[in-house]
């Protein structure tokens, strides 16, 4: 994946944590009370991702098995172009009559099969900064 600088993945605890990946706290440290805070702000915004990325798969089944074999940026770039596509076509869809809701639907639950592995210490580090910032976020409002 390519990330801007600032840009990160939201993951839950299954994946590990790196410079570009913040996955949730896994037990003894979720039980501090700041990371157990974070987590759940992490899940929240982790069901609404999951909730899109459902309806976008159930309006848009070109979306649920992607067609294009990504080995390089050029390929990546056109995997990109089309998820756009369809983003843009919903909204459009959304603003005109012609949105009808039998054509949504959507899995309750997408779990991963992806292995458990340890964080990294630099991504441990850079996961306690955005859980910093979160945190100092939710307090100021």
């Amino acid at each position: 994946m390519v990330f801007a600088p600032g840009e990160y993945l939201l993951a839950d605890s299954a994946h590990t944590t790196s410079a570009v990946t913040v996955s949730s706290y896994r037990r003894p440290s979720s039980l501090v009370a700041d990371n157990e805070q974070f987590n759940f702000h992490l899940a929240s915004i982790r069901i609404r991702v999951e909730h899109t990325r459902g309806i976008l798969k159930g309006r848009f089944p070109s979306l649920q098995s992607l067609r294009i074999k990504i080995f390089d940026r050029e390929t990546h770039e056109r995997a990109v172009r089309w998820i756009k596509a369809c983003v843009v076509l919903h909204d459009m869809l959304l603003k005109d009559s012609y949105f009808d809701s039998s054509w949504t639907k959507y899995r309750e639950h997408i779990t991963s099969d992806w292995p458990q592995e340890y964080a990294t210490i630099d991504g441990k580090s850079f996961r306690d900064s955005v859980t910093e910032r979160v945190l100092n976020i939710r307090r100021q409002r």
